[in-house]
């Protein structure tokens, strides 16, 4: 496991400012997206068409993967989709609201 960081700015015309950026091998609960339009790149994706990963767990929009051949490897989580619990538990309750716990990711 990694580390994460927050990033003020957007990446790519689908972007959205504040994201936190993570190794993509710490994306574990993490899939492709279902959407093959949004899976374009020249040897791996790009990250030019919107979000591309999915939660494992509900299957909404999580975050952004970049890692062409031409880009930095990174995976970008949505900051709809991170839920920020600073010295949490790091628990998912499933109560309604999927997301990445920010206390779940290794600082």
């Amino acid at each position: 496991m990694g580390f994460f960081a927050g990033d003020p700015e957007p990446y790519g015309p689908a972007g959205s400012a504040a994201t936190w950026v993570i190794n993509p091998l710490d994306g574990v609960l993490l899939r492709p997206h279902t959407d093959s339009a949004r899976l374009y790149g020249c040897c791996r994706r790009d990250g030019l068409g919107g979000p591309n990963l999915l939660c494992a767990r509900c299957g909404g929009e999580a975050g952004v993967e970049i890692s062409d051949c031409w880009t930095e490897y990174d995976v970008r989580l949505l900051g709809s989709a991170v839920v920020p619990e600073p010295g949490g538990s790091g628990a998912w309750s499933g109560g309604g609201r999927c997301g990445v716990s920010v206390s779940m990711l290794p600082g």
